[in-house]
């Protein structure tokens, strides 16, 4: 049962040269571009309300995120009015985490009074830096100054659930700027830190920049010692790493993104947005126009046999990427939680999957064992500090 919804907003004022998520800039869009999107965003969650899949009203949705794209350059109107659409066709509770992506440059403190006003209670900042020089590298359109400030205006906005993404591994950046900038973060109250490597996607303007030059600029053996260092600096400061790119204080965990590498059921809804349910994973296309043109077209007696047995591959906007075996069902969910600080529980693995998990991985858990990157105390299998650098060699191992 899916207990978790993403929403996809696919805007930005300017689309940064290192990000490869599908959104459109300003440049491309205008004001009825949005609304009618938005329109259509608010259909597609009304349709599968009607549809009454999976018996929507039964449980209460644990978690709701708005990504994008940069959700804060809309109208707060806007954004605030699909909040109550999911709330009219979805159960909620007082503990249902919902979570909203905001950009400095954006995020006054209006839009965020109006966010808390309609029921957001976490907020994730995409700080990135807070260094100048590393921002304009990166291509933000928001200063440090402006960063701060908007911590500052969502604590006044009433938001104590407050989250900050940190960028590393940055041409000129240095490890005493990336503990610094964490220093100042954990200081102001931030009580989740996500930290992602600089990564060159192809299709990005980085990518072009840098596809072959990036280790000019910073090494891998400079990444990974910014990576290790900023995690163990975080973990003494008491913002505990819960997973490889994440950091918290107890009790302030993304339950959102848990859910992702718990390999849990999840809506989604919006041009770009991917879900998974009933062992189905889809996505919408990646095309506000054609989303637009093509939501109308889904009936709601239509929804549900996109998730049996007699799959369409295509309904409206919505197409299915992958349907998975219950082998397939076993490696994914081995893979997603070895993500986590946790690693895997054998016992809850092998009750969840009718299958014992040493005898299963045999081969997978001596081979990573013997090479440093793994654990196995034949309670729980997790990377180890090494395998952290490694991580993408022992996930193929679970493919």
């Amino acid at each position: 049962m899916a207990r978790h919804i993403y929403v996809h907003i696919p805007f930005c004022e300017r689309k940064c040269p290192y990000c490869s998520f599908f959104s459109r800039s300003a440049n491309e869009i205008n004001d009825e571009v949005v609304v009618q999107c938005f329109e259509s965003i608010n259909l597609e969650i009304d349709l599968f309300a009607k549809s009454n899949f999976q018996d929507i009203n039964q449980d209460a949705m644990s978690t709701i995120y708005f990504g994008g794209g940069t959700p804060s350059f809309v109208d707060a109107a806007l954004i605030c009015d699909t909040l109550t659409h999911i709330k009219d066709a979805f159960h909620l509770s007082n503990n249902t985490e919902i979570t909203i992506e905001v950009n400095p440059a954006s995020a006054t403190f209006e839009k965020l009074s109006q966010y808390k006003k309609a029921g957001f209670n976490r907020i994730s900042i995409g700080v990135q830096s807070l260094s100048d020089t590393t921002l304009k590298i990166l291509g933000r359109l928001h200063d440090a100054q402006e960063a701060t400030d908007t911590i500052e205006n969502a604590k006044k906005a009433g938001f104590t659930n407050i989250s900050a993404d940190l960028i590393i591994g940055v041409p000129t950046q240095t490890l005493t700027q990336i503990l610094k900038d964490a220093e100042t973060l954990i200081e102001s109250g931030v009580a989740h830190i996500s930290m992602y490597s600089l990564s060159i996607e192809e299709g990005t303007k980085f990518f072009s920049l840098y596809k072959n030059t990036l280790e000019d600029y910073i090494s891998q053996e400079k990444e990974r010692e910014m990576y290790h260092e900023l995690r163990s600096f975080l973990d003494f400061k008491g913002i505990h790493p819960y997973e490889i790119s994440n950091c918290a204080r107890k009790g302030y965990e993304s339950r959102h993104n848990l859910s992702y590498w718990n390999a849990c059921e999840y809506y989604a809804f919006g041009p770009g947005a991917h879900g998974y349910l009933q062992g189905v994973r889809f996505g919408n296309v990646d095309d506000v126009d054609e989303f637009v043109n093509t939501v109308g077209d889904m009936k709601v007696e239509s929804i549900s046999s996109l998730f049996r047995n007699d799959r369409s591959t295509k309904l409206g906007p919505i197409y299915v990427e992958e349907c998975l075996s219950n082998e397939g069902k076993l490696k994914e969910y081995a893979l997603l939680r070895l993500r986590t600080s946790e690693g895997i529980d054998a016992d809850f693995f092998s009750k969840t999957f009718q299958t014992d998990f040493q005898t299963y991985f045999k081969n997978e858990i001596e081979s990573n064992n013997f090479k440093g990157y793994t654990t196995y105390d034949g309670r729980s299998f997790k990377l180890t500090t090494k395998g952290l650098d490694f991580a993408n060699q022992v996930f193929e191992d679970f493919i």
